[in-house]
């Protein structure tokens, strides 16, 4: 595997997108992290799970839908974390969606993606944060 990318979105609402995501890293040589797929049952999700795999990741790929516009406390806990930490981040959100606040103030660029039919843009974000890290290594 070529980096780690932390996919942040609202679960489990967004799940069906993230394993998309997941898909379409691995493709692209990299691990995907999605907090679905690490269970840990009566600990603490975010202490056992959600921070170390934030600190191990290359990135965070964030996936911001109409389902994050209504309740986000998650996913910006999340970014609010990579960007202490200085880890990169990258958006992709939903053609349907606004612009997230937390993102208009800044320089980040992101890529939106059709809901119904996301995989095109999502093969096209992978190999971008492939050659990303390749190129920071």
């Amino acid at each position: 595997q070529v980096g780690k990318i932390f996919v942040s979105l609202k679960q489990p609402e967004d799940i069906a997108l993230g394993r998309l995501m997941v898909i379409m890293l691995k493709r692209a040589g990299l691990a995907g992290f999605l907090k679905a797929d690490t269970e840990r049952f009566g600990e603490d999700i975010w202490a056992a799970t959600i921070e170390p795999a934030l600190r191990a990741a290359n990135t965070v790929l964030v996936v911001w839908t109409n389902n994050t516009n209504w309740r986000a406390e998650g996913v910006e806990r999340e970014i609010a974390l990579c960007r202490e930490l200085g880890i990169p981040e990258a958006l992709l959100l939903a053609s349907d969606a606004s612009l997230p606040s937390l993102y208009e103030a800044t320089t980040i660029e992101y890529t939106k993606f059709d809901s119904a039919l996301p995989a095109k843009a999502f093969a096209a974000a992978a190999d971008s944060l492939r050659r990303r890290i390749l190129l920071a290594t």
